[in-house]
């Protein structure tokens, strides 16, 4: 289960046996090492099959810590507000806080089965983790480190992003369906047709514009396509090479960071006219992105070739590659 190339065959194998879910009672939690970190800014990684957290100090580009967390950890999410780190562990089932300065766990939380992606509401105190093997969102209430609510939202829930009035938008993997959930009622309220084992997810907050990207086998895995928020229904579409996997856009709107990890590429995309702005080669099998300075750089997490590539977004050049633990999946910057 260790070494996984994509993330459909790491759902695929994670959904056909219950075997790969908690760990046993008997088993004692791994054994963790408190740290000081003391960069200002920094990049959290999940090292999925090492079960660690790795920081990467964004200011030298160098590793400044490592810490085990549970079973093949995942989506990662900031809570500041909370000072801590959010780690989905996909086959422990729980979702681990750890303190963002020390590491030190601050709680472990049973979730539903294979959590994937995480998307925090620091204003209301919540976290939202889409559980991929269950079907379903769990509702984390964020200062008392517990699970509060599961909704049944639909086929591998597995991507998420928070819109206005109180909605949550979730891809759903093997539907190829977007659910939107009202969050005051804790329900689904419409559905919405994407891509087929669409994992890719962004919302332009400033456009009300969401992007998803499919990853399969599909005829359409070579589309973003573009949903008003107002109108999902009424959708636009970029065309770019096969299978986006993973959708990012800069804080101002202006740059779709478009992953594309089945030919090792990252494409920055304007999105109000779908030119193509930059391309570069990327490690083997990347598989997230992440963005800091306004846009002006990013990471690149390559699963197969254990690293992360630091970009320079304004003139498509990558800065460094650097070698980390074993397959790095996702990762969070803390700025």
């Amino acid at each position: 289960m260790k070494r996984i190339l994509s993330v459909v065959v790491i759902l695929g194998c994670l959904f056909l046996s219950t075997a790969c879910g908690t760990r046993s009672g008997g088993d004692a939690p791994p054994v963790q090492q408190p740290v000081q970190l003391t960069s200002e800014r920094r990049l959290y990684v999940s090292a999925m099959f090492t079960d660690k957290v790795v920081v990467i100090d964004l200011d030298s580009l160098a590793i400044e810590a490592e810490q085990r967390v549970g079973e093949t950890p995942y989506g990662l999410a900031v809570d500041r507000a909370g000072n801590q780190l959010l780690a989905a562990c996909s086959l422990s089932n729980e979702v681990w806080c750890l303190d963002l300065t020390t590491l030190e766990t601050k709680a472990v939380i049973a979730v539903d089965r294979l959590p994937a992606y995480i998307t925090i509401d620091e204003e209301k105190r919540r976290a939202y983790v889409g559980n991929s093997g269950s079907d379903t969102v769990s509702v984390i209430d964020l200062d008392a480190h517990r699970e509060i609510d599961r909704i049944q939202v639909g086929k591998a829930p597995v991507n998420l992003a928070l819109l206005p009035d109180r909605r949550l938008a979730v891809t759903l993997h093997d539907e190829g369906t977007m659910a939107m959930i009202d969050l005051d009622n804790l329900e689904v309220v419409s559905r919405h047709p994407i891509a087929g084992n669409a994992v890719g997810l962004a919302f332009d907050s400033r456009q009300e514009l969401i992007y998803t990207g499919g990853h399969g086998l599909l005829e359409d895995n070579n589309i973003v396509r573009i949903h008003p928020l107002r109108d999902p229904d009424n959708v636009g579409q970029l065309e770019t090479p096969l299978m986006p996997i993973y959708l990012e856009l800069t804080p101002d709107g202006s740059k779709l960071l478009s992953l594309h990890h089945r030919i090792n590429q990252l494409f920055v995309i304007d999105p109000a006219t779908g030119v193509m702005l930059g391309e570069m080669n990327a490690g083997k099998s990347p598989f997230s992105t992440a963005i800091w300075d306004d846009g002006r750089m990013a990471a690149v997490a390559n699963m197969d070739s254990n690293e992360v590539q630091i970009v320079d977004l304004e003139h498509f050049d990558t800065v460094k590659f650097i070698k980390v633990l074993e397959g790095p999946a996702c990762m969070v910057v803390l700025d």
